[in-house]
């Protein structure tokens, strides 16, 4: 929210400024009622994007320091990120979309350059072999608070049980989220009869992996060392 106006007031003011009245107006706020598209249409708006966090989330996401950063749009799609602000690594991020599919759900920590953990309410979660360092769990339907406490004991576990150590990133976000699909592609293509395990994988070992925390998974098998 604007601390003096609304973004109402500022759309009628761009649009009866002659210098403005033809520049494009697009609302982005977290005002998603019908009533509120209706009334920034009415006024001249070109379009009308809901921020897009769900209700069950807002409260949970304020408390643990996430703060909105970007948003994406993309024909019917929907992407937004937040950020954990803390000073000390490692770096966490809320990721949401919705799709005409449904909307999906990530808490993602980024331990270092060659580590991360995503915690996903997916069900598209563990479509092909995944390589190390590349740690996913995977909670259909699971509420916000209790997806957020498995990922925080997901990421206890690698830390502790694992040794793996939370460094500051030397990468910035979008290229190493870049380079870590390049490693996992490079990774499922390496594999000797790549795409019959991607079918079994799709048909078969995803569903066996949903709702199995990180230290409930076979580590050792399921994340491998690329060869």
């Amino acid at each position: 929210m604007m601390p003096d106006r609304d973004g109402y007031a500022v759309l009628q003011a761009v649009r009866t400024n002659k210098i403005t009245a033809t520049t494009p107006f697009i609302f982005f706020t977290a005002k998603g009622e019908k009533g509120d598209l209706r009334a920034g249409m009415n006024l001249g708006a070109d379009d009308y994007m809901v921020k897009p966090t769900p209700r069950s989330f807002r409260a949970l996401l304020d408390s643990e320091g996430f703060r909105f950063t970007k948003a994406y749009a993309f024909h019917a799609s929907r992407f937004g990120i937040w950020i954990r602000i803390s000073p000390d690594p490692p770096l966490r991020l809320f990721y949401l979309s919705k799709q005409a599919a449904g909307t999906v759900c990530e808490f993602i920590t980024l331990l270092c350059d060659e580590a991360s953990l995503t915690t996903t309410t997916t069900r598209a979660a563990f479509v092909f072999p995944r390589p190390f360092g590349s740690f996913l769990q995977s909670f259909p339907k699971t509420k916000p608070a209790d997806l957020w406490q498995a990922h925080l004991q997901g990421e206890k576990y690698l830390t502790s049980a694992l040794g793996i150590r939370a460094e500051e990133c030397q990468l910035a976000f979008l290229d190493g989220f870049k380079r870590d699909v390049v490693r996992r592609l490079s990774y499922v293509t390496s594999l000797r009869l790549w795409c019959l395990r991607g079918i079994y994988w799709y048909l078969v070992k995803r569903f066996l992996l949903h709702n199995r925390p990180i230290w409930e998974q076979d580590v050792s098998e399921l994340y491998r060392h690329a060869a």
